[in-house]
């Protein structure tokens, strides 16, 4: 399920920034919302699959953080 969540998250923001551009205030709020999302996930995933002993799922937690970060600084 998380898997989905994030093909529809990256989709969602590339369709957003072909279809309306980087200036537009919807594109703002996609880049905004998307960004509050991926933090929620982190937070899930940190508690979830980041207590395994699989390294990539201990990864997923900074990197969803990282991309966060990136689209928040992004919609300023």
């Amino acid at each position: 399920m998380e898997g989905l969540a994030l093909v529809f998250i990256g989709m969602l923001v590339v369709l957003i920034t072909a279809l309306e551009g980087i200036e537009n205030h919807a594109s703002a709020l996609v880049y905004r919302v998307s960004g509050v999302m991926l933090i929620v996930m982190a937070g899930m995933s940190a508690f979830t699959g980041a207590r395994t002993s699989i390294i990539p799922m201990k990864l997923c937690p900074p990197i969803f953080l990282t991309v966060s970060a990136m689209y928040l600084l992004g919609s300023m």
